[in-house]
């Protein structure tokens, strides 16, 4: 490998660590403002894309609301041309869980940018996003969540 593709893998993981922090802090305007362009569009697995600023921000909010807390793992990477593809798993906790389970799922993911990625630049705001896991065993962890909170009298 040249030094100047693994200067440029290099950048993509800095890149995709920052992205991942922000994301998992669960708040979703400073994330969505510093990591994604205003008219970004997303696309998790077969649910219909969500595109827009107010769109994106209203979708993650009503998510990160069921959360405790989730943690992103990069295991692969790779930047080619105006895009990374990441390999990564995504371990998460339910708010309100009494046994706050870690629910971890595989995933993969397709990030888009409006330009090259270069070592000089271009890692900004992503205009894409392409998503692909499983989250059914998140959902159903959340159910049984909620359906204990409502069997015991609890508001979740």
């Amino acid at each position: 490998m040249s030094a100047a593709y693994t200067s440029l893998q290099a950048k993509g993981v800095e890149w995709m660590k920052r992205f991942h922090a922000a994301g998992d802090a669960l708040n979703g305007k400073p994330w969505i403002d510093t990591f994604w362009t205003p008219d970004c569009v997303l696309q998790f697995s077969n649910a219909p894309e969500v595109s827009g600023r107010d769109e994106l921000v209203t979708m993650f909010t009503s998510q990160f609301a069921y959360l405790e807390s989730m943690k992103h793992t990069i295991l692969t990477l790779d930047v080619v041309s105006d895009k990374i593809y990441l390999r990564a798993s995504i371990t998460y906790c339910v708010k309100n869980d009494p046994e706050r389970k870690d629910i971890t799922i595989p995933a993969f993911a397709v990030f888009f940018f409006p330009t090259e990625l270069t070592i000089d630049g271009g890692f900004d705001k992503m205009n894409r996003f392409e998503v692909y896991l499983n989250p059914a065993p998140l959902q159903e962890r959340i159910a049984e969540v909620l359906k204990t909170a409502d069997e015991e009298g609890f508001k979740g």
